[in-house]
């Protein structure tokens, strides 16, 4: 994995989800992109900036990917990659096949998200949803709409904040 001379490493961050793994080569002001994918890696190149400067990035990926059905994206500041994992639903505990990580490259936690459980929970909570309009519907209750909040509050809430404050003698 070492860059071709006169070239250095991007600043790169990367995410898992259920079917993708989502990396970003961060150079602003880029132009040549060059991102090629294979089925156990990503070859990433570019030149950025006034002073031309040659980026290169080679990883050698922990898992397969559907090199074909793979894509990326140039951004002002970034460039985005897509990539299709061969076996969908499976954790990627880690972007490159070494268990060492390279310096310049970093888990993107903003974006992360633990998909797994998220699915669990968002299904949950839809089928207590469920559960709940099925119980009002078979009470033969009728569902609430939520109309019947009044504007009055907003007087109310009015009147209060005039009443804290005392009127101040006009200037003159």
């Amino acid at each position: 994995m070492s860059n071709p001379e006169g070239s250095r490493p991007a600043l790169t961050t990367w995410y898992d989800r259920k079917e993708f793994v989502m990396v970003d080569f961060n150079v602003g002001e880029s132009r040549d992109v060059n991102v090629e994918f294979q089925d156990y890696k990503i070859i990433f190149s570019c030149v950025a900036g006034d002073d031309n400067i040659r980026y290169y990035n080679e990883i050698d990926l922990y898992e397969k990917l559907i090199h074909l059905d793979c894509r990326f994206k140039v951004f002002d500041r970034h460039i985005h990659c897509t990539l299709r994992k061969a076996k969908g639903a499976i954790d990627w505990i880690r972007l490159t096949k070494d268990k060492e990580k390279p310096p310049w490259l970093s888990t993107d936690f903003d974006n992360w998200r633990d998909w797994r459980e998220e699915n669990d929970e968002g299904m949950a909570r839809y089928v207590d949803f469920q559960k709940t309009l099925k119980e009002i519907t078979n009470k033969n209750r009728v569902v609430p709409t939520m109309d019947d909040l009044d504007d009055d509050d907003e007087d109310v809430l009015s009147t209060q904040a005039s009443d804290e404050f005392p009127d101040l003698p006009k200037l003159e």
